[in-house]
């Protein structure tokens, strides 16, 4: 290996103090993101007299008390920004907290740090071209390797920041503030969310290598009977999307405003819409009444071929292969 110039050892030195700096720029936006949270969940609790409607909500919520732990429940639900705790810990994943001009700021000033704290780490994956990674696996690939180039005082703030728990769903999900003057909420279901990509065979030849033993014989057996560019629809069927249609007054004009919302929204003022929740339906392959008719332009066939991948055939190649 050849001597690094002067040039190169000053371009390695930038680069790597321009990691530093990104990973400074990122811890400081979690910062701000961690007290943004805890203020607004300050906010929420402190709105003690405010209705509230959970109808997710278990529990009851007769009395003051009840109320004030189911609205503090809602403010972790919100708020939280680490993995659960346990797959038993309760959750609000829908709903209305009727809220103070302090809280309506407070979720603004969240919302900011989200999309703040969202860039830093989006500018760390651009530095590694790093999609999927957990953060806490893409920050120590972008530290120097050797222990003691890295500065301590910062490799000490990583290690107490907890990173390797960090949900970055619930660090990105932006808090839900509906409309002022809201007159009505109710809440429906979108049952046919669904993701979808083509993948070649030989694509799939690859992922079916990380599938139990078992599965993985059946797999490849059956994909050694199509050519490495035989393309396959990969289609995974997501939970049911929920969403809202609302209906509020602006300028003395009644308006209605379907939104995709997800967990508890905040409605500016004291006094609770008119609510109208519906349960999750479920898939509707489990309730042949719902089933849609299958559109004309479809592309994808309805038979699931690889169904450990969620692979599909693409219809213009069934008459192909008969």
């Amino acid at each position: 290996m050849g001597v690094l110039t002067t040039e190169q050892q000053k371009g390695d030195a930038r680069l790597a103090n321009t990691k530093i700096l990104l990973i400074e720029a990122f811890l400081c936006a979690y910062s701000a993101l961690k007290q943004a949270s805890s203020e607004l969940s300050s906010c929420i609790r402190s709105d003690k007299s405010y209705p509230l409607f959970l109808p997710t909500y278990p529990l009851s919520v007769q009395t003051s008390t009840e109320r004030y732990a189911a609205r503090a429940l809602a403010a972790k639900s919100l708020c939280q920004t680490f993995n659960l705790d346990s797959e038993d810990e309760l959750v609000v994943r829908a709903g209305i907290l009727c809220a103070s001009p302090d809280t309506l700021d407070a979720a603004v000033t969240l919302n900011n740090a989200k999309q703040a704290f969202k860039q830093t780490v989006l500018d760390l994956r651009k530095l590694e071209k790093a999609k999927n990674r957990g953060v806490d696996t893409l920050i120590e690939q972008i530290l120097p390797a050797n222990m003691k180039e890295r500065p301590k005082e910062l490799v000490k703030v990583l290690k107490n920041s907890q990173l390797s728990r960090l949900n970055l769903t619930r660090c990105y999900s932006k808090v839900r503030i509906l409309n002022n003057n809201m007159k009505s909420v109710s809440w429906t279901w979108a049952t046919t969310h669904s993701t979808t990509h083509l993948v070649t065979c030989a694509t799939a030849r690859a992922q079916a290598e990380g599938l139990p033993d078992i599965s993985r014989e059946v797999v490849l057996s059956k994909l050694a009977h199509y050519d490495d560019d035989y393309e396959f629809s990969y289609l995974q069927r997501l939970p049911n999307r929920l969403q809202a249609n609302t209906v509020y007054s602006e300028e003395g004009e009644v308006k209605r405003k379907p939104v995709v919302i997800s967990g508890v929204a905040l409605c500016p003022g004291s006094k609770m819409p008119r609510v109208k929740w519906r349960d999750d339906p479920g898939s509707p392959q489990d309730d042949p009444s719902t089933a849609r008719l299958k559109r004309s332009d479809a592309k994808v066939s309805d038979e699931e071929v690889i169904y450990s991948l969620h692979l599909y055939k693409l219809l213009k190649n069934i008459h192909s292969d008969n």
